[in-house]
C-alpha cells in the first residue's frame, strides 16, 4: 500500500526532465536495432507513406482497413508473406515510437496474409525461396574460376573459403576489419564484433583450422588477400572491398556486392540456377557442409551463432537426412 502511494506521488511529480534523454542516449538506442534492419524499416515506412498519400489516407495513426488494403496491395505485387510482415513490423514500430502502442489492429491483416499464404500454397508458390547451399563440390568449383591471378580473383577466393569456415551472415563478412583476424598455430581466430543474435554486443571468436587442400584452405586464401592489401598500404580497415574495372580498391564492399559476387562466380563455374546463390549460400553451405562431416549440431550453432535447436539449423539436417537415411538406399 507505501509502495502503491509512493508510486502515484513519483508518477504526478514527473518533470519534462524526467522524461528527457540525451543526444547521446538516444544514439544508442538508435543503434540497438541492427543498421541493416533500419535500413529496411525507413524504406518500408516510406513505401507504405508514399501509398496512403496516393490513396488519400491517413498515414499515422492508421487504421486496420489501411493496413490491411496496403498489404494486400504488397501480396499482388508479388511480396511473400515474411516480407509482408516485416512491412507490419516497421509500419507498428513507426506508430509505436510516435505513441500509438499497438497500433494498428493486425486482426484483418491477419486475415489477409492467411489467405495469401493458402492463395499461394494452392498455386505451388507456397514455399520459401531459400539460397542454394554452396557445399564442397559446388565451392571447389568456383573456386576453380578465381585462378585468373587478378585482384578480384584473389579477394572472391577468400571470400568463398572465409565465408564458409566462420559461417558467415553477410553483413558480418562485409563488417570484418584486417585487424579482426589474429593468426595461431592452428590457423587463424576471426572476432566476429556483432552479431545478429548477439543483442549484448559482446561478440564472438571463431577458430578457423588449417585447411587440408590448397584450394579450399581458408587460411591460405586469406594470407594471400592480406598481402595483397599490405601491398596497396591497406594494413588497416575493411578486410573485404570493392574492386572496379580498372583495378582499383575501394574502401568497402557491400551486402549486395558479395550476392552478385556469388551469382557470377556460380555462372563462371556452370552451376545450374546461379540466381539461386546468395551470401546466404556460404552460411547455409557451412552448416550442411558441417553436419555432413559428422559435427555435432550444437558445434554446428555454436560456431554458427544460431540459438541452440534452432529451427533454420534443423533445416540444413533435415535436408541432408532426407537422403543419408532414404528407406531405399540400396535397394532400388
Amino acid at each position: 500500500m507505501i509502495s502503491s502511494q509512493l508510486d502515484l506521488i513519483g508518477a504526478s511529480s514527473l518533470t519534462t526532465a524526467d522524461r528527457a534523454v540525451s543526444q547521446s542516449t538516444l544514439e544508442r538506442i538508435r543503434r540497438s536495432v541492427a543498421d541493416n534492419t533500419n535500413t529496411a524499416y525507413r524504406r518500408q515506412w516510406a513505401d507504405f507513406a508514399s501509398w496512403c498519400e496516393t490513396e488519400g489516407r491517413l498515414v499515422q495513426p492508421a487504421t486496420p482497413e489501411t493496413l490491411a488494403d496496403y498489404i494486400n496491395t504488397l501480396v499482388e505485387r508479388g511480396l511473400t508473406v515474411s516480407s509482408c510482415r516485416q512491412a507490419i513490423a516497421a509500419i507498428r514500430t513507426r506508430h509505436r515510437v510516435a505513441g500509438h502502442p499497438n497500433t494498428p489492429d493486425l486482426e484483418l491483416v491477419n486475415a489477409v496474409l492467411r489467405t495469401a499464404g493458402r492463395d499461394r500454397a494452392q498455386n505451388g508458390n507456397g514455399g520459401t525461396k531459400k539460397a542454394l547451399p554452396v557445399i564442397v563440390d559446388a565451392l571447389r568449383k568456383m573456386i576453380d574460376t578465381c585462378q585468373g591471378g587478378t585482384l578480384i580473383d584473389a579477394r572472391d577466393h577468400a571470400i568463398l573459403t572465409l565465408g564458409i569456415a566462420i559461417f558467415a551472415r553477410r553483413s558480418e563478412l562485409v563488417a570484418l576489419n584486417v585487424t579482426d583476424l589474429r593468426e595461431v598455430p592452428e590457423g587463424l581466430v576471426v572476432r566476429i564484433r556483432s552479431s545478429k543474435t548477439d543483442k549484448a554486443g559482446k561478440g564472438m571468436d571463431v577458430p578457423v583450422l588449417n585447411g587440408a587442400y590448397p584450394g579450399t584452405d581458408p587460411v591460405r586464401a586469406v594470407s594471400r588477400w592480406n598481402e595483397t592489401l599490405g601491398a596497396w598500404g591497406m594494413d588497416r580497415g575493411r578486410l573485404f572491398r570493392s574492386i572496379d574495372r580498372h583495378g582499383r580498391i575501394a574502401q568497402s564492399m557491400s551486402g549486395n556486392g558479395v550476392n552478385l559476387m556469388l551469382q557470377g562466380r556460380a555462372r563462371l563455374a556452370g552451376l545450374a540456377n546461379p540466381e539461386g546463390y546468395s551470401a546466404h549460400s556460404l552460411r547455409a553451405g557451412a552448416a550442411t557442409i558441417a553436419y555432413m562431416n559428422g559435427a555435432p549440431v550444437s558445434e554446428i550453432c555454436r560456431l554458427g551463432r544460431w540459438a541452440e535447436g534452432s529451427s533454420v539449423v534443423l533445416g540444413y539436417i533435415r535436408s541432408v537426412d532426407q537422403w543419408k537415411n532414404h528407406p531405399f538406399r540400396g535397394v532400388l
